[in-house]
């Protein structure tokens, strides 16, 4: 039996984001000439671009996304030693390749080694710097046997054991930050294997700097999601950030995060699974099926943390979650709803006695099931808080729709709005909220009448019905 897909209304769902690339890859790590690229012909950087690179450093900050913090690990404040490893903490992956690079000044774009070791006395700068050394080497060969085009664009990992970086590092600091990079963007679609799963020398380099430190931070320089399993569940790593590519000011942007000068704040934009296998198109895509030339996205309605929220499937690191340095109360005091708009207004105090933060409030809806499926909720809307001081409270106002929660039939062309309880949901990411309110409606509702003009191929609005059934049936979470 054929269903078709029921498409939802499209509405502003993308947080302040993890994935920040506002201003990214630098001379210093694009593989193309200079001249290739159109750009001001004088060597003093302008105004414009100093407030531009303040903006782009100011997005990475309020991007960041701490994920791990057991034992208050993190803020270090600065001065302390720390030893510092992995490829991507001297090339640092600060943005996406092809239509995502941004060219500008290299000598403006900071690595993570260059904005911590501002901050920081770090133990394992001759290794870092011979690291660095070797690899610009290797590259300057590309461009003298006339392959410049294809330079490498980062480092390759290499084995902390055998490069005997640690012995004496571990002298002199208890703290190791490792980056784990991964480079991505247009032209080529990720892999599995060392892409998304981490590669055998990056475990062995975890397992090395666990035996050898007191306290390891694992810092994500990811355009994407990976494997967190080997170390979101290990006692022994303590922190994880998600830097994410956080543009030309990567390094000073991620200072200010690991000395606290800024609190985290960022959410993320993706769910991040427990195993690859969890998320419903894994058997699909194309590195793993093997057909490269066309992706049939079996998905429907059911994408992201639609479909983990939807199905019961628990997640690693849920949609919408980030933590923060402190700590935060959300109250719910007043839901109205009409004919046009949804209105919340939540009060968030900052409950911690030791940093100032920002927060950020969700609205998730859950829509009655009636003729069509709908998934167990969706965002709505989101707004974050000013800096709150301890103690400190703000009373955010958001609004979305009422049109937002149609279900759009194909069958009808319409949009449609079922006959039943709204429940608005108000939290911190798609798995901590609370019941905020119920709207009621009590007939069912056209929202907007369309008409069909051009129909797709059928073979590609194919929606296995065991979804539907597995949806209906599986417990909330």
């Amino acid at each position: 039996m054929r269903r078709n897909y029921q498409w939802r209304k499209s509405i502003a769902g993308i947080m302040a984001s993890a994935m920040v690339a506002t201003t990214v890859v630098s001379g210093a790590f694009v593989t193309l000439p200079e001249t290739a690229f159109a750009a001001t012909t004088s060597k003093r950087v302008t105004d414009r671009e100093k407030e531009n690179m303040e903006i782009s450093k100011k997005a990475a900050t309020q991007g960041m996304v701490l994920l791990k913090n057991e034992n208050s690990v993190l803020p270090i404040a600065s001065g302390k030693k720390i030893a510092l490893f992995g490829s991507g903490s001297i090339v640092t992956i600060i943005g996406g390749t092809g239509s995502g690079a941004v060219n500008q000044r290299a000598e403006e774009t900071v690595s993570v080694y260059d904005g911590l070791k501002e901050v920081y006395d770090i133990t394992t700068a001759d290794y870092l710097e011979e690291y660095l050394e070797n690899f610009n080497a290797k590259k300057e060969g590309y461009y003298k046997n006339g392959s410049g085009f294809w330079a490498p664009a980062s480092a390759v990992e290499r084995s902390i054991e055998d490069d005997g970086a640690v012995d004496e590092a571990a002298k002199e600091a208890d703290t190791a930050f490792l980056v784990i990079k991964r480079n991505s963007g247009e032209g080529n679609d990720r892999a599995k294997t060392d892409d998304y799963e981490l590669s055998d020398i990056e475990k062995e380099n975890i397992k090395y700097l666990k035996k050898n430190f007191e306290h390891v931070v694992i810092i994500l320089n990811v355009g994407g999601v990976i494997n967190t399993a080997d170390f979101a569940e290990d006692k022994d790593i303590e922190s994880v950030l998600l830097m994410s590519q956080a543009g030309m000011k990567s390094g000073e942007a991620l200072a200010d995060i690991m000395t606290g000068k800024v609190t985290p704040s960022g959410k993320l934009t993706d769910t991040w699974a427990k195993d690859y296998d969890d998320y419903p198109s894994s058997a699909d895509f194309s590195n793993n099926d093997g057909n490269i030339d066309s992706e049939l996205y079996s998905d429907g309605i059911y994408v992201g943390y639609r479909y983990f929220d939807t199905f019961g499937v628990e997640p690693e690191y849920e949609f919408g979650f980030g933590k923060s340095y402190t700590d935060f109360k959300m109250e719910t005091t007043a839901v109205e709803a009409n004919e046009e708009n949804v209105t919340v207004k939540v009060k968030v105090t900052n409950t911690g006695s030791s940093y100032s933060g920002k927060e950020v409030v969700q609205v998730y809806f859950s829509a009655p099931s009636g003729k069509l499926d709908v998934p167990y909720q969706e965002l709505a809307a989101y707004g974050k808080t000013d800096e709150l001081k301890s103690g400190e409270c703000q009373e955010l106002t958001l609004s979305f729709k009422t049109s937002d929660m149609s279900s759009y039939s194909e069958k009808d062309a319409a949009y449609e709005m079922a006959k039943g309880d709204y429940i608005i949901r108000v939290g911190n990411s798609s798995r901590n909220t609370h019941v905020a309110a119920k709207i009621n409606l009590d007939d069912n509702v056209i929202t907007e009448q369309l008409s069909n003009q051009l129909m797709g191929d059928n073979d590609y609005n194919d929606v296995d019905d065991e979804l539907s059934s597995k949806a209906k049936k599986a417990e909330s979470f």
